[in-house]
This record gives C-alpha cells, sequence and structure tokens, in this order.
C-alpha cells in the first residue's frame, strides 16, 4: 500500500435523500478533499476492487480530510452484500454519515428518477410491491436494517444520521454538525451551499429517443468532457450544462403520481419497525414519517 493516508468518512447514502448536494458541500469546503468522481465503486465493483486499495486511495487529494459521497450503492442490501465488511478490511477507523427521509417519500423520489430515465414503466403499486427486502424501492429505504449491515463492524460513535428535512430547511446547522463530526472548521460557509442538486421538482421524462441517444453516446460525451484538463469547477460546470441540454432538448415534464391511500398505508405499516429502531438508534423523533395518508 502506498503512504497516502486512508479516508477519513464515507456518505453510505441514502440516495435521493441529498448526497449529490452534500457531495458539492463537502467540496467547497477548503479542508475537506472528495474524489474528482463522486461515486469511486471501489467497494462495489470488482472491477475496482481488483484495482487495490492503492488506486481507491489515489482517487483522492492529499493534505485533507478525506471523504467519500455515495449515493445510495453501499445501502442496497440485501442486493448489495459483504460491502461493510470489505470497508472494515481496508478503512477500520472510517466514520459514516448516513442520510435518511420519509422512507415512502425517498422511494417515491426513485420511483420518479427511473420512470424520467425510462428504467420504470410499472406503477406504482407493482414498483413497490412483492417482499420488502426483496423489492430494491423498499430495502433501501429500510434504514435501520441498512445500518445493521455496518454495526456488524463498526462501533455507534462512528456513525452521523442526517435527516433530509433538516438538510433542506436547516442548512447551516446541519452542515455544521457534519463539519464537526468531521473534525474540520464548523462555522464554515460557502455560496455554494445555497444550490440543491437533482431536485425532484420539475423531473422530465426522457423520450424513448432520448434514454437510446444517451445510453448510446450521452455516457461518453459526458465522460469525456470530464476528462477536460481545465480545474474541476469549470469542468463540473461543462458537463453539467452539456447533460441539461441533452436532457431538455429529448425528454417531457412528468406529473408527480400520488399513492393511493392503501398503498401508503401497507409501506408505513412495514417501515414503522424500522422508524421505531433508528429513533432508539439515534435519540431523535421520526415518527412524523408515518402520519395517516387519510389525513393528507
Amino acid at each position: 500500500m502506498n503512504d497516502r493516508p486512508l479516508p477519513d468518512a464515507v456518505c453510505i447514502g441514502a440516495s435521493k435523500c441529498g448526497t449529490t448536494s452534500l457531495h458539492y458541500y463537502l467540496h467547497a469546503h477548503p479542508e475537506i478533499g472528495v474524489p474528482r468522481q463522486k461515486e469511486v465503486h471501489f467497494f462495489l465493483d470488482p472491477g475496482n476492487w481488483r484495482r487495490g486499495v492503492d488506486w481507491y486511495l489515489e482517487q483522492f487529494p492529499s493534505g485533507k480530510v478525506r471523504v467519500e459521497s455515495f449515493g445510495g450503492g453501499y445501502t442496497h442490501f440485501p442486493m448489495q452484500q459483504g460491502v461493510a465488511r470489505r470497508m472494515a478490511e481496508v478503512l477500520p477507523h472510517v466514520k459514516f454519515i448516513y442520510m435518511v427521509r420519509d422512507p415512502v417519500e425517498r422511494m417515491l423520489s426513485r420511483y420518479i428518477h427511473n420512470v424520467c430515465e425510462c428504467l420504470e414503466k410499472a406503477p406504482p403499486s407493482a414498483a413497490f410491491a412483492g417482499d420488502p427486502l426483496g423489492n430494491p424501492y423498499i430495502a433501501e429505504s429500510l434504514y435501520f436494517t441498512q445500518l445493521a449491515q455496518y454495526r456488524e463492524f463498526f462501533a455507534d460513535d462512528r456513525f452521523h444520521v442526517i435527516e433530509y428535512d433538516d438538510f433542506r430547511h436547516r442548512r447551516r446547522a446541519t452542515l455544521s454538525s457534519v463539519f464537526r463530526f468531521l473534525g474540520v472548521d464548523e462555522t464554515f460557509w460557502s455560496p455554494a451551499f445555497d444550490v440543491v442538486r437533482h431536485p425532484t421538482a420539475g423531473k422530465r421524462r426522457k423520450t424513448d429517443f432520448g434514454a437510446a441517444l444517451h445510453l448510446r453516446f450521452g455516457r461518453h460525451l459526458l465522460g469525456a468532457l470530464g476528462r477536460l484538463p481545465v480545474p474541476m469547477p469549470a469542468q463540473r460546470w461543462v458537463t453539467h450544462r452539456s447533460d441539461q441540454a441533452l436532457y431538455w432538448l429529448f425528454s417531457r415534464p412528468m406529473e408527480r403520481p400520488v399513492l393511493e391511500r392503501a398503498l401508503r398505508q401497507r409501506l408505513n405499516d412495514i417501515f414503522r419497525p424500522e422508524v421505531a429502531q433508528l429513533e432508539a438508534f439515534t435519540g431523535r423523533r421520526f415518527s412524523h414519517w408515518l402520519a395517516d395518508p387519510g389525513a393528507e
């Protein structure tokens, strides 16, 4: 192994809880270093795992508190297994940031994303059916079950849980708590913290042609733009604007689906014991997630 220090922390998800925004906020902090690519996939992708620890460490800048941010693949048990064990082998002293939100709202946001990307064609009633652990939408919202995979190898004081509503509406206090957890200047603030990445509102669904175009050419084009020999902020601006242009031209507005009351109630019943366990673990209240759908 080379002499580069190991990463200090990993954001393990969950997806659609603000992980992309957090990645950019962490990058804006002068004491924090994140990989050039948000999702390194070292602990997930067998090919990257075979590249070895030295390759993984090279993804991080030196001289800073190093944080890897991942949008949810690290909390996809049982679809992805062995991630926590591999992390324990490589990063025995790492800290974890875990972002959570109303589990049904998180599912719905992921569903909308998949529909917009032409990855989902079933209605919510079918997409959210079946065994909870066998359904990817539900499984990722089983927050305590996902945490349990890591608690088998890491002490409870290694985890910092962020609620999505706090992240959105009490951002300064929430980021201060994150920076304090990471051991960096908790008073730091940047105009970059006012920008929200990948909001669900205003999502557009790709046409079949747009999806095919993106699959065949889009990723290669954006990947090439991402390797331009320019500073990272300019590189990100170019790739973001190019992706937006392709997305807008070959997409249509999408209406937010409304869940039937019976479906929402069934999902609430699935999540109720998980929410109780998460409350006990964090010492915080999340029962508002389980509001009676008839009261909406």
